[in-house]
């Protein structure tokens, strides 16, 4: 069993990341552009980086890792117990939209007192992620009149 699921997990990782955050949209059919992920990914780190009045201890940001590593092994066995059959080598079915809501747990933890960014900051990064959310709307009607006229 820890075969199969290091083997998927080795595998799967990037992919699994990348869909959790909107990278493949409509089934299979459509793929946002990398880079829209890769700045969704950088604003999502900046907000977790502002300054905060409260700070959270190192023990409180590793039960949060180690429950974010549990929630997600549990979603892999469920997967391997109702999807993977005795001669697959990979556990089946897992979609990285199951491993969305662990984000923002996962981003928390890279709050800290070290490296922050002041909290007037909060308007720039709302104004960049509308940027992204209207590129990404754009992208999905470009495709869906692209895919359209090929239809018809």
């Amino acid at each position: 069993t820890m075969i199969l699921v290091l083997k998927t997990i080795r595998f799967n990782l990037k992919k699994w990341f990348y869909d959790s955050l909107g990278r493949t949209l409509s089934g299979a059919s459509m793929l946002l552009p990398l880079r829209i992920i890769h700045l969704f990914s950088i604003l999502v780190i900046l907000a977790s980086l502002i300054r905060e009045d409260y700070a959270m201890s190192p023990v409180l940001k590793l039960t949060i890792l180690a429950i974010c590593v549990i929630v997600a092994l549990l979603i892999l066995l469920g997967f391997l117990l109702s999807w993977t059959y005795k001669t697959d080598t990979m556990i089946q079915g897992v979609q990285g939209r199951y491993f969305s809501p662990l984000l923002p747990y996962f981003f928390t933890v890279f709050n800290n007192k070290y490296i922050n960014i002041p909290k007037k900051s909060d308007r720039y990064l709302i104004f960049a992620q509308i940027l992204l959310l209207f590129e990404v709307v754009l992208y999905i009607l470009s495709f869906t009149f692209v895919s359209w006229e090929m239809r018809g």
